[in-house]
């Protein structure tokens, strides 16, 4: 039953009961003690869905009574779980950067950087400086032996030549001594450059790079030693307060797909099916609130006007006379239901009635049930 149709029925009984008061007023009946009779009924909560998603599942069904917090439904939410996923991903990597700058530099980290700078000084001091006196002589006593080497080979190149030419030798001799002369030709011309660069010592630009290297070495030592800076750990705890911000959002999302009871109570109509797209504030069932009573009941015209809200009157329960229970006023509706046309005579004007809704005060005996049907006194009202 859907909730139109069950509002409908819950209000046709209304006029009932006033129909019979009317008569009673006309006939002159008003001097009787002014007892209405009222329905018992509960307190109703209206739970919606809070995002857009199709319904996979509906857990409650029509009468059944749930506890609060009880899983009602749930939403589609593949994609608010994927993306709680990454939020949750990009949380820990913020919370990692914040605490890699807050806990400065290890010890292997400044380690390294001290012996990179020592490595960078004295290869710029050796470049300001030039060779040694001594490496300067080890590269002409290289010369000097490769000199000795090369007249070897010349002298070996010859005899060679020779023996070949007497038929003496093979060809491959000769090449062979030829080879090992050019080698030795070819290692005095590098070792001979060696020297005269070694000689001249460092050009302007390779003493520059060099020069560039120790500052860079030095910078990142002093940054090592003073840790992060007030900027960096602000930049980095903004970007966590960011990430968890995102997370939280998420979360709400996720949340948002499971329906659950907000109250605990009996659940009195279920207005979806699973495979519903909802929106944001569709109506998926409705509870009746577990133990909180009501008495919806109408009064006469003349009544209301002596009538106040949080008053007390006595509400009598059928079978029960000596058991009244205490109900308060709660609402006084402004709007007259069966009014006459026309309103001129007293008579017209008995016939206007108010609702008036009366709370219950919480009470096993006499036991009620939404439906009930009681006896509202408006004579023993009290203050």
């Amino acid at each position: 039953m859907n909730r139109s149709l069950a509002r409908q029925r819950s209000l046709a009984p209304r006029a009932i009961p006033w129909l019979a008061f009317a008569c009673a007023a006309l006939a002159g009946c008003e001097r009787e003690p002014l007892r209405i009779s009222g329905t018992v009924e509960a307190r109703r909560v209206t739970v919606s869905a809070e995002a857009a998603a199709r319904l996979v599942a509906v857990h409650a069904r029509e009468g059944q009574h749930v506890e609060e917090g009880e899983l009602l439904a749930e939403l589609e939410c593949s994609l608010p779980q994927a993306q709680r996923t990454e939020g949750a991903a990009r949380v820990r990597e913020a919370e990692a950067r914040l605490a890699l700058l807050r806990a400065g530099s290890r010890k292997q980290e400044l380690a390294a950087a001290e012996a990179e700078l020592a490595i960078a000084r004295a290869e710029l001091e050796l470049a300001q400086k030039g060779a040694r006196a001594e490496v300067l002589a080890q590269l002409e006593a290289s010369i000097a032996a490769l000199d000795a080497r090369i007249r070897l080979a010349e002298l070996s190149a010859k005899r060679a030549e020779e023996l070949v030419g007497s038929g003496s030798a093979a060809q491959a001799l000769a090449d062979q001594a030829q080879a090992e002369l050019d080698q030795a030709s070819a290692e005095r011309r590098r070792v001979e450059a060696e020297l005269a660069e070694a000689r001249a010592g460092a050009r302007p630009e390779e003493l520059e790079a060099l020069e560039q290297r120790q500052v860079q070495a030095s910078e990142r030592l002093e940054l090592l030693r003073e840790g992060a800076r007030p900027e960096e750990l602000a930049a980095a705890e903004a970007a966590l307060a960011t990430a968890q911000g995102a997370l939280a959002a998420i979360e709400e999302l996720v949340r948002r797909c499971r329906i659950v009871a907000p109250v605990a109570g009996a659940v009195e109509v279920v207005d979806v099916e699973p495979g519903e797209l909802v929106v944001p504030g569709t109506p998926v069932l409705a509870i009746a609130r577990e133990g909180v009573l009501r008495v919806r009941t109408y009064a006469p015209q003349h009544v209301i006007g002596e009538l106040a809200v949080n008053e007390k009157l006595p509400v009598i329960v059928d079978g029960h006379p000596g058991q009244p229970l205490e109900g308060r006023v709660e609402r006084i509706w402004d709007e007259p239901e069966f009014t006459a046309g026309n309103v001129q005579t007293p008579e017209d004007r008995m016939l206007l009635v108010y609702r008036v809704d009366l709370e219950l005060a919480p009470s096993s005996d006499p036991p009620l049930r939404p439906g009930s049907n009681v006896v509202v006194d408006f004579e023993r009202g009290t203050r």
